[in-house]
């Protein structure tokens, strides 16, 4: 019970930490407008909003097992 709950605060520590650099290379990219053109800044933004969907789908499948057994241990 202890190493489900220590893994389910490592997943949320890490999940909490991949979305912060979501938004600060998101942010980072829009300040950087200037240097790219619309298109190529839409492709950028639609990449890391992908690849941050896939990732957090990722986490959530390999985990799910282990989540409904800590949720129905509490």
């Amino acid at each position: 019970m202890v190493c489900n709950r220590q893994a389910l605060m490592i997943l949320l520590i890490v999940t909490f930490l991949r979305i912060v650099l979501f938004l600060y290379f998101t942010i980072s990219i829009e300040k950087m407008s200037a240097f790219f053109c619309t298109y190529h800044q839409f492709c950028l933004i639609s990449l890391g909003i992908c690849t941050h969907f896939l990732y957090i789908m990722h986490i959530s499948h390999s985990f799910a097992p282990m989540i409904r057994t800590t949720i129905f241990q509490i």
